[in-house]
Order: structure tokens, then C-alpha cells, then sequence
């Protein structure tokens, strides 16, 4: 009998979950007893999940090895950002298009923008998975499953948080993000494309520049563990 496509859509949000947010770090090996005992789940749909991100390019498979969080170097890390540019420049007009059938967005988008403040200097992988979680709710608002799906499986908020903890660099930029984001839902309570526009280009300005920094002055080793 075949697995209930709800579990397997269950283990493939909470394993994507853990990988954008650094619980399962690149490298990090994914066991598959392991990930069905932690979400209370048989083997099977873990196994499909995993074969799922395989194919998606999030994970990798080594030989006699095992199945492992996909390495990310500064060219893919770039790409990743780049189309995650894409995604949500595209978002915007049906966001705003869609803002009345889904009137708890932007009261959920305030909520998570307003926990970046108390979020410590090197805790890289919680700000990813407050920053995943407000752009994902974004980029749902264009109410378009498979545009929300290429978002998550591209890794696009994770990618960046993973490049800072690698460099170490300082999370200087809380306060920033946070009003970022605060004045992204003003924008998108006024309906103000332009001005949305506007900021979300300035947003992802700063690690496109520090990816760029990175490919410019030969850091894979950084990269590699």
C-alpha cells in the first residue's frame, strides 16, 4: 500500500524546515531512523522526502556514505539569492492583489518582524528561521502553491543566514531587518507597490554585495567542511 501523501508532505515541510533554518546544516548527514523517530512517523515517508530533495538539488546522495545536507558554495549561494530576487519581485503586485482574502498575513508578518531584536549576535539559526518564516508568508500571498513551494525548495533566506555564521559575521543587522520588515507590512497595509518595490530591492542588496565580495576574493575554502 502506497504512503498517504500527507505524510510525506509533512516530513518534506519539516525536513526543508530544518535544513533553511540550520537545524540540518550543509553537511549535516540525514538519518533516516533518526528523522522518523523525531517526527513521530514510520521510515517510509522520510525516505520518499528525502529522494524529494535529492531531486530538488538540497540534498545529496554519496555512495556506501549516506544521504547528506547539499554544500553550498559563494556561485550557488549566489544563484539562490538571484532567484530568490525574482520571486519576490514577482510576488508583489498579486500580494497586493490578494491582501483581503488573507487578512491574518500581515498581522502574523508584524509578529515575527518584531522578535528580530531579541535575537542573540550568533544565532544564526534562529534569525533564519524568523526571516524564512516572514518572507515565506510573503511570497504565499500570491497565493500560487507552486510559486511558494519553488521559494522553499530554493533554500532562499536560509543560503544567506548560512553564508554569516560560516564568516562569522556579526548580527549587526537585527535592528535593520526588523524595520525592514515592520515597514514592509506598512507598505503592504497602504498597498504601495512602488515603495514596496523599493524596499524589498534594498533588502537583498546586502548579501547579493557580500556574496559577491566572497566569489570576487576566492573564499570557497571557506565553504568547504
Amino acid at each position: 500500500m502506497s504512503q498517504p501523501a500527507s505524510l510525506l508532505d509533512y516530513a518534506l515541510d519539516e525536513i526543508r524546515s530544518r535544513i533553511q533554518n540550520g537545524t540540518y546544516p550543509p553537511g549535516h548527514k540525514l538519518v533516516t531512523q533518526e528523522i522518523s523517530d523525531s517526527l513521530g512517523i514510520s521510515r517510509t515517508p522520510v525516505v520518499q522526502a528525502i529522494n524529494r530533495l535529492i531531486a530538488e538539488g538540497m540534498a545529496e546522495s554519496a555512495p556506501r556514505r549516506g544521504t547528506f545536507v547539499a554544500q553550498l558554495s559563494p556561485k550557488k549561494i549566489k544563484n539562490i539569492l538571484e532567484i530568490r530576487y525574482m520571486i519576490e519581485m514577482f510576488t508583489i503586485k498579486l500580494a497586493i492583489k490578494n491582501l483581503d482574502y488573507f487578512p491574518d498575513t500581515l498581522t502574523k508578518m508584524r509578529a515575527l518582524a518584531e522578535e528580530f531584536p531579541s535575537i542573540g549576535e550568533t544565532e544564526y539559526a534562529r534569525a533564519s528561521e524568523i526571516d524564512s518564516k516572514f518572507h515565506t508568508l510573503f511570497v504565499m500571498l500570491a497565493n500560487n502553491e507552486q510559486l511558494t513551494k519553488m521559494y522553499q525548495s530554493n533554500w532562499s533566506v536560509g543560503a544567506t543566514y548560512y553564508m554569516y555564521s560560516l564568516v562569522k559575521a556579526p548580527m549587526t543587522r537585527h535592528q535593520k531587518i526588523s524595520n525592514d520588515h515592520l515597514k514592509l507590512v506598512e507598505l503592504l497595509a497602504e498597498r504601495d507597490e512602488n515603495g514596496i518595490r523599493k524596499l524589498l530591492e534594498n533588502h537583498m542588496a546586502s548579501p547579493i554585495e557580500a556574496v559577491e565580495w566572497l566569489i570576487a576574493n576566492d573564499t570557497d575554502h571557506i565553504f568547504i567542511r
